[in-house]
């Protein structure tokens, strides 16, 4: 077997808080578009701090989402180090469920910058794109929400 062949080309790595009423179409947007982009890839949804049912919900769309990984144990701040720790693809994609963009057209753009040499890629208050080796010291040092996670990168 080629484990490059399994390996995801984009790991989003989805941050989850009390999410239950958009958490199934936010990530559903997510592998939509993904699958329109044609790119390989997985969602990896991770708890952080969620104690609603966010999580339910997200284990009846697993069923149907086979790109769909949950990491359903609590990890609070640290849902993005966690998340790019189990992480396979070489780039990955931070986001808090909560703050979805309404647009994910911007994600081609961002995997293109990445595609053609870029370390990181920033949309203030909505997502972060990088290379997933190199990105992992400044992952590994910023705590909190997404919003902190900018500031460092």
């Amino acid at each position: 077997m080629n484990p490059s062949k399994n390996c995801p080309e984009v790991s989003v790595v989805l941050a989850v808080r009390n999410a239950e009423d958009t958490i199934g179409a936010a990530t559903r947007r997510m592998v939509a578009h993904l699958r329109e982009l044609g790119r390989s890839f997985e969602v990896l949804a991770v708890n952080a701090g969620s104690w609603d049912t966010s999580f339910k919900v997200l284990h009846l769309l697993a069923a149907e989402v086979p790109e769909l990984r949950l990491i359903d144990r609590d990890v609070g701040a640290r849902a993005f180090v966690r998340g790019v720790s189990e992480a396979n693809g070489q780039t990955v994609v931070l986001v808090d469920a909560e703050r979805l963009p309404a647009s994910l057209a911007p994600l081609g753009w961002m995997l293109s910058r990445l595609h053609n040499g870029a370390e990181a890629v920033v949309i203030r208050g909505r997502l972060i794109a990088a290379r997933r080796l190199p990105a992992l010291p400044t992952i590994a040092r910023a705590r909190g929400r997404g919003d902190l996670y900018e500031q460092s990168f």
